[in-house]
């Protein structure tokens, strides 16, 4: 890692490619409990706080923040020859895969990647694709936060409790909740509404999977209101279906993103040829509401349904989903 530090790009750059090698092999491994993930992430977070101290010994310049600033920074151009932009997303990607659910319990790290994503989002440097992928993989790590207690079985969870990591889950809910364009809502949408314990869903994620597709129906641009729409489709077509059972296992879950973040493929770009490849996360992929969570939920439901058939009547909509008001007249009856 000290390698960041190096006074030579390509020092710097292989410093990086090592990093993505490491989180390329994490996801290539056939068991996760065969890959160090533990050791890597406690490197990780003591050199970054290291770096972070303001009495270090090197030069402020040195340290690896402001590296980080400075592979976006027009007056350093000539050092980092238009390979900045590729060093800082491969950086922050490599080591939000390495750290997982343990990045929201490192600020200083959070900020770091939270840097680059400023970078990314805006500016010169805007690249809506490579933002919604980074953001992703925070996603990503959200959904493997310990949720029961046999989750802190894994050497990364034994940092704290089992209220502590729900108290990070909610912290890290409330920052991932902000963005929520280019499909990104329905990505979060699909996490909480995962089956866990035993089968059955966390009312309180239900809730704020409900909550989320109220809000993009009221504030959302126009693509994030027809994924909401679309959403509320999805989880109303549960209709009928039996209550989760308590004895169902854990439903096969995964979460995309472009593994060309932290592959190492950016680094070996030209800057002209930057583009990194979306990925999709589909509404049918999302777990329908079974009746007795409609039931549960219906007051908040009917008031968004309501919203929608509003805001269709001011704008007629050919493509609205005819299975929904199906499904609320029916159930109004």
């Amino acid at each position: 890692m000290a390698q960041l530090n190096a006074d030579v790009l390509d020092v710097r750059l292989e410093a990086v490619f090592t990093l993505s090698a490491f989180a390329f092999s994490k996801f290539s491994s056939s068991s996760t409990s065969a890959f160090p993930c533990y050791e890597i992430a406690e490197r990780i977070i003591k050199y970054v706080e290291e770096q972070s101290l303001r009495y270090k010994a090197l030069p402020p310049d040195n340290l690896l923040p402001a590296i980080v600033k400075s592979a976006f920074s027009d007056g350093d151009r000539q050092f980092w020859q238009r390979k900045g932009l590729f060093f800082g997303i491969s950086f922050a990607s490599a080591i939000s895969v390495l750290l997982d659910y343990r990045i929201f319990t490192s600020p200083r790290l959070l900020k770091l990647v939270f840097l680059v994503l400023a970078q990314v989002a805006g500016g010169k440097r805007r690249n809506d694709a490579a933002h919604t992928e980074m953001w992703k993989i925070l996603i990503w790590a959200f959904s493997r936060i310990p949720t029961g207690e046999q989750h802190l079985e894994d050497r990364m969870a034994q940092e704290q409790n089992l209220e502590g990591w729900n108290k990070t889950r909610e912290k890290a809910y409330r920052l991932l909740k902000q963005e929520v364009k280019n499909g990104l809502g329905v990505s979060l949408v699909k996490v909480l509404l995962r089956r866990v314990r035993h089968g059955r869903r966390d009312s309180r994620d239900v809730e704020k999977a409900i909550a989320m597709i109220g809000d993009l129906l009221v504030h959302g641009e126009d693509g994030s209101k027809r994924d909401a729409v679309l959403m509320l489709d999805r989880l109303m077509s549960g209709i009928g279906a039996p209550p989760l059972s308590r004895a169902a296992k854990e439903v096969e879950f995964e979460i995309v993103f472009s593994k060309d973040l932290f592959n190492g493929a950016l680094l070996g770009k030209h800057w002209r040829e930057f583009t990194v490849q979306p990925t999709i996360v589909a509404v049918e992929d999302i777990h329908p509401l079974c009746e007795e969570e409609v039931s549960a939920f219906w007051d908040q439901l009917a008031k968004y349904w309501a919203s929608i058939v509003q805001d269709l009547l001011l704008h007629l909509d050919d493509n609205f989903p005819v299975s929904l008001v199906t499904c609320f007249l029916s159930l109004e009856k």
